[in-house]
């Protein structure tokens, strides 16, 4: 994206009111998290983006299976494809959340084609550091949303919050090479992509070796250079994530939920499990059932649901 079709943006109060009304049945989700402990398990937002503004550190951040921490001003676009999970203590953090049809709502306004598809199939997560004025800037105008709670000011406020982020944060870290994926070999980088698209209780050892086209070392080699574990560690932890966002947004019962993950021995599913979690999958399942799906009655569909708690819906 050049500089000039960011520069060049700008936006009267007619052309918000319009663009807002189009996304006038979508809502979105704040949370604002001041001096407490964070503890949020492993999960995705399907058909959902969320921007995660952190105020104090440090926030242990457990993103797509690596390790790293937050740190006041990091700015985090987890997309609908990142699995994530936070834990810490006197953290602060701010989390909003909203369907991603607010993206093509706020394309339709900016003259560079591509920008959003470009930030939502990076290889990897956009995280930039924001510092200064602008950092009190967008923490200033979260509260506005915030206080604004609901309503035409609500949704105002946080589309021109998109816009600030998307315009001046994210815009640069498109600006920036992609060191990560530069390294990582094409061959590694198209059979990660496969694994990772594929109902994982179809995935077998074998059929990544095929698909690979390399020995079984070098892929062991290469995956711990890589991933920091095997490729059965890789899998694993795919299979694992899984098996919790259906522990989290459904009723299935463990043994189908085992099965589904791709592990046909329930006792091992279960050591594993609890090795990863610390919890049994019933345990899991009845602490984060709580946090993640609001209170429904019926089961709902994993696609419809998005994890949160103590949140205000707009």
């Amino acid at each position: 994206m050049s500089a000039s079709a960011t520069d060049s943006i700008a936006i009267g109060v007619a052309d918000w009111k319009a663009h807002v009304q189009e996304v006038a049945g979508e809502s979105f989700l704040l949370e604002l998290n001041k001096g407490k402990t964070a503890q949020c398990g492993r999960h995705r937002h399907a058909g959902m983006a969320e921007i995660m503004l952190v105020q104090k550190g440090p926030l242990q951040h457990i993103l797509n299976g690596r390790k790293q921490t937050e740190e006041r001003g990091h700015l985090i676009l987890i997309r609908e494809q990142d699995v994530h999970e936070l834990r810490g203590k006197k953290v602060a953090y701010i989390n909003l959340a909203f369907p991603l049809r607010w993206f093509t709502a706020l394309e339709s306004l900016w003259e560079a084609p591509g920008f959003f598809e470009s930030l939502l199939s990076s290889e990897v997560t956009p995280r930039v550091h924001v510092t200064g004025p602008q950092l009190v800037r967008l923490e200033k105008l979260l509260q506005r949303i915030f206080t604004a709670r609901r309503g035409v000011a609500a949704r105002h406020l946080f589309a021109h919050f998109l816009h600030e982020v998307l315009k001046d944060s994210f815009a640069a870290f498109l600006a920036k090479p992609n060191d990560a994926a530069r390294q990582l070999p094409e061959w590694l980088r198209d059979t990660k992509a496969w694994i990772d698209a594929q109902p994982m209780h179809q995935v077998t050892i074998a059929a990544v070796y095929k698909r690979a086209g390399r020995c079984a070392e070098h892929i062991s080699r290469s995956f711990r250079k890589y991933f920091g574990g095997t490729l059965s560690d890789y899998l694993n932890q795919r299979r694992l994530e899984g098996a919790a966002a259906h522990l989290s947004n459904s009723n299935y019962p463990i043994t189908e939920v085992s099965l589904a993950a791709g592990f046909e021995n329930l006792s091992y599913f279960c050591r594993l499990f609890r090795r990863h979690y610390k919890l049994s999958p019933r345990d899991y399942r009845r602490k984060h059932q709580q946090i993640l799906l609001p209170p429904r009655r019926h089961l709902l569909p994993m696609t419809e649901n998005l994890a949160r708690a103590d949140v205000r819906k707009f």
